[in-house]
């Protein structure tokens, strides 16, 4: 965000509290097991518990995201989405390591991600396409609420965990993402 005079808007909660990328409706929003592991705060969860995550900790993230982009359209500024994830090395649903080191994901307009896949693939990485995830309109949030429904440039970027795990790592792919995103608005004209 820095390199790229954006603004960032964090949510600093665990996805495990509640997952902010999920409509708090879908029972993926406060998991009980994620990934082979027992997430005990969230075993019997009441209504009036996941109620007040999503009170306290949904609706001022969504609402921070909405207001971005309510204040960029207003100065007459085209905004840009960029949903920033990370992604765990291995995962049931892959044999052995996933071989991708970031991901780009979409649903119903894939043109910025699809972009941005081909920067990345002209400097050698190894990019994933809807992989290990995928957007959609039910089991997600940012991307169909904040810039399908809104009709802006989107793209979701997941980057592998392993990779970002020092200072280093999230250096260099914060420079890399930084320098390959201009040139994909680039391919769009945006």
């Amino acid at each position: 965000a820095e390199a790229l005079g954006a603004e960032r808007i964090i949510q600093r909660y665990s996805r495990l509290v509640i997952d902010c990328n999920r409509p708090p409706s879908e029972p993926t929003a406060f998991p009980e097991r994620v990934d082979g592991t027992d997430v005990p705060g969230n075993r019997d969860l009441t209504a009036r518990e996941a109620a007040r995550r999503v009170a306290e900790i949904f609706h001022p993230y969504h609402a921070a995201v909405a207001a971005a982009v309510d204040e960029r359209l207003c100065a007459g500024i085209s905004p840009i989405l960029v949903a920033m994830h990370s992604y765990t090395p291995s995962h049931s649903d892959f044999p052995g390591e996933r071989p991708w080191p970031v991901c780009v994901l979409f649903n119903r307009d894939p043109s910025l991600s699809l972009a941005l896949s081909a920067v990345l693939k002209e400097e050698g990485v190894n990019v994933g396409e809807n992989v290990p995830y995928q957007v959609g309109a039910v089991s997600d949030y940012t991307i169909p609420v904040h810039g399908e429904a809104r009709g802006i440039p989107h793209t979701l970027i997941e980057v592998r965990q392993d990779l970002i795990g020092t200072a280093e790592g999230q250096a260099h792919w914060a420079g890399r993402l930084a320098a390959a995103l201009p040139r994909a608005m680039q391919k769009l004209d945006l």
